[in-house]
């Protein structure tokens, strides 16, 4: 019964975190590809100069 009733918590932690990562996941990837393009054109505006 304690096994189950652990199982059952443990179930119901997973999916929240599942909920919760996507979001910021996406968030972080965003932020790199922003960071990038940017020092990219400066890298591109420092050459054409």
């Amino acid at each position: 019964m304690i096994k189950s009733a652990d199982g059952k918590s443990f179930i119901t932690k997973r999916p929240a975190l599942e909920v919760v990562e996507p979001p910021q996941a996406k968030f972080l990837l965003v932020t790199l590809l922003i960071i990038v393009v940017i020092a990219f054109s400066n890298i591109v505006i420092m050459t054409s100069v």
